[in-house]
């Protein structure tokens, strides 16, 4: 894992967020089958724990120099993220339900896949080829 994202840090952030997406999207329908739970879980837990790695190989990768600054960035943006996702996600879930929370949650993280693949810069060569 480490090396995919030391080789490509933009490739493997959308990987993960897809992994992200694909068990959100696939739970309700197959959520009665045991055997798919437990795979889509164990995707979406092997993204849950890529993301901080790839996340912070990016930050790091892209601030030469300012690492510090950009882990804090990272982590009030991390707290930003989580307060906002649990009180959208709240209001979805008491008045369209649990599964209607589900497809919300996997529709705002495609779009930010989205925008982070088009807009998010490929690092610089310089960059890449630092060790």
């Amino acid at each position: 894992m480490f090396a995919a994202v030391n080789a490509n840090p933009k490739a493997a952030l959308v990987g993960v967020m897809i992994s992200f997406i694909a068990p959100v999207l696939l739970l309700p329908t197959f959520g009665h089958v045991d055997l798919a739970v437990v795979i889509l879980f164990a995707i979406w837990g092997a993204a849950y724990g890529a993301m901080p790695v790839a996340l912070q190989m990016w930050m790091a990768r892209s601030t030469p120099g300012a690492g510090e600054a950009a882990m804090a960035l990272l982590t009030g943006n991390y707290q930003v993220a989580i307060a906002l996702g649990s009180l959208v996600g709240g209001l979805v879930v008491d008045h369209l339900g649990l599964i209607a929370a589900m497809y919300f949650g996997a529709t705002f993280a495609a779009i930010g896949m989205v925008v982070f693949a088009g807009f998010a810069h490929a690092l610089p060569s310089w960059l890449n080829s630092a060790s």
